[in-house]
Formats: C-alpha cells, structure tokens, sequence
C-alpha cells in the first residue's frame, strides 16, 4: 500500500518536478497489517523544504494513532539514462532461460502462492549472481496514473530470488524488501519494463 501511494503520478514529482527524479534512502519501517478490524488510512507527507517524504497510516476511529511506515528523499538524478546497447550485453551475461511458470511453480512449492496481479515476470534470464527478466504486460492491473505500479515493482523485488538462485536455495529462506537506495524514474514506466538484479552480498539474514 505504501508503495501505490508513493508510486503514484504526480505525488513524488511534487518535490522532484516534471523531470526525471530519483527515490532515495526509501525505508519500509515497519509493515502495514490489513485485516477486518478496521478500515485503513494512508497518508503521504511532502516535506518540499527539505524534499523528503513520510508515509503514515492509521485505522479508522476516533483516536487514529498514527505511526510512520516508510520514509525517504526525492532529488533530481545526477548521472545520464543507461547508455544503449545495455540490454545486449545484460542478455549476454544472463543466458540461461527459465520459464515464468517453472519460477513460481518453485515459489508453490515453498507455500507462497502469488495471485495473478504479482506474477508479472514473464520472461527470466539467468546469470553468475544475476537475474533479467521482462516484467509485464499483467492483464490483472491497470498501470494508469502510476509512475510504476506497486504490482510491477514487486514482480522487479522477486527478481532478487531469481540472482541468488544457489545462494538462497534453502526451503526456509525468505526476505523481504525493507529499504531502497536509489529509484531513477525518467517517465512513467507503463505495462512493461525489463528488470535486472545483481547480487553484490548475500548473508544468512540480509542480501
């Protein structure tokens, strides 16, 4: 939910203007439990001084209590669009096919069963501690008025999974993404985009 408020339109351009713009030091603090409790609220604060951003959320009532879950920065890129030619020589590293069907089948197996709006890889390509693939189009979601769609920027966090294929072998091994360096958003990204993943650490309790 965190992310479908930041990522989208026009909410972190607020601060970072019409340009490209870049997401930094975003931190997921703590996560937000959805259950039939209570109606949750989501809010997004700019601080335009300092060109930072707050996320909160509350459940509904009189007494919302709000507690902040994500955090970041917003600032205008300072390095160039990846030159051309990028893609080939991703490909050429990362040549080892593996079907989109075989990588969540595995995913099954371990009890994770996404639902067909979070199994937007749909090509995958396998390298030395590194992942490609090709994320969407996924006919489940709509990626109008989002910079990029909560859904696909999962799909992009499952190639972590994929690059760390002997490295994060174990049946019990799960991690979830808590903070984000940088984000580069030169335009919205639309219903499809291509995803790299490069391990550079891999422990027993982060990658």
């Amino acid at each position: 939910e965190f992310r479908r408020v930041l990522f989208r339109s026009g909410a972190a351009r607020r601060l970072g203007g019409r340009d490209a713009i870049t997401l930094r030091d975003v931190e997921f603090l703590r996560p937000l439990v959805i259950d039939d409790r209570g109606k949750s609220v989501v809010q997004l604060f700019l601080d335009s001084e300092h060109a930072k951003f707050d996320i909160y959320a509350a459940t509904a009532g009189r007494d919302p209590g709000w507690v902040r879950h994500a955090t970041g920065a917003i600032s205008t890129p300072m390095s160039s669009r990846p030159a051309d030619g990028e893609l080939d020589r991703l490909r050429e590293r990362c040549s080892v096919a593996l079907s989109a069907e075989h990588f969540y089948a595995q995913w099954r197996r371990r009890g994770l069963a996404y639902g067909a709006a979070f199994r937007g890889i749909t090509e995958l390509y396998l390298g030395e501690g590194e992942a490609l693939a090709a994320v969407g189009p996924i006919p489940a979601i709509d990626v109008r008025g989002y910079e990029l769609h909560p859904a696909m920027l999962d799909s992009v966090f499952q190639l972590l999974a994929a690059a760390g294929k002997r490295e994060l072998s174990s049946d019990d091994c799960l991690f979830l993404p808590t903070r984000i360096e940088e984000i580069r958003l030169y335009r919205p990204a639309g219903p499809f985009v291509w995803a790299h993943c490069k391990l550079t650490n891999c422990g027993e309790a982060a990658v």
